[in-house]
C-alpha cells in the first residue's frame, strides 16, 4: 500500500492527502446488494505515472476491514473517478503493483500459497503461482 493513503472502517472512504475522498460505497451502489467495504491487509496499490489507484473491495459489514475481496477496483486520481473493476480469481488480502507502463497486479491471499498475476490495465489474470515457501504476508514490488 501507499502510505499516504488511509481506509475508514465506516462508509468505505479511502483518502489519499492529496486527492478527495473516494467514497466507495456510494459510488457503486453496492456489489451485489451488499455494501462494499474496503478489506484486506495491504488493501491498495498505487502507479503514480499512471495517477490510478487499486482498491480490494468485499461485500462486508462494519468491522469486516481484514476479510478479503473478490473485486479490485480501479481509481482516477486525477479526477477521483473509479475506472472499473477487476474480478480476482480467489479472494485476496493484499496487493502490489509494478512501476512500468505495462503496470502488473500482483494479488494474493494470506491464507493461501498462491500468487495471482494480473494485467493491472485490462484486467486479464496472467497466472497463478502456486506453492510458494511460506505464505505470503505482504507483496513489496521495486
Amino acid at each position: 500500500g501507499d502510505p499516504a493513503f488511509g481506509a475508514s472502517l465506516q462508509g468505505g472512504d479511502v483518502v489519499h492527502r492529496e486527492v478527495q475522498a473516494h467514497h466507495l460505497v456510494e459510488e457503486s451502489g453496492g456489489l451485489g446488494g451488499s455494501e462494499a467495504q474496503v478489506g484486506g491487509a495491504q488493501f491498495n496499490a498505487v502507479h503514480k505515472g499512471l495517477g490510478r489507484l487499486f482498491v480490494i473491495v468485499h461485500k462486508g459489514g462494519p468491522y469486516s476491514h481484514k476479510d478479503p475481496g473478490k473485486d479490485v477496483w480501479t481509481y482516477d486520481l486525477a479526477t477521483s473517478k473509479k475506472l472499473g473493476s477487476i474480478s480476482m480469481v480467489a479472494p485476496v488480502t493484499n496487493l502490489g503493483l509494478t512501476k512500468d507502463a505495462a503496470p502488473l497486479l500482483i494479488a494474493d491471499d494470506a491464507l493461501t500459497a498462491e500468487v495471482y498475476v494480473y494485467d493491472a490495465l485490462k484486467g486479464a489474470h496472467l497466472r497463478t503461482i502456486a506453492g510458494p515457501p511460506q505464505w505470503p504476508g505482504f507483496i513489496q514490488v521495486p
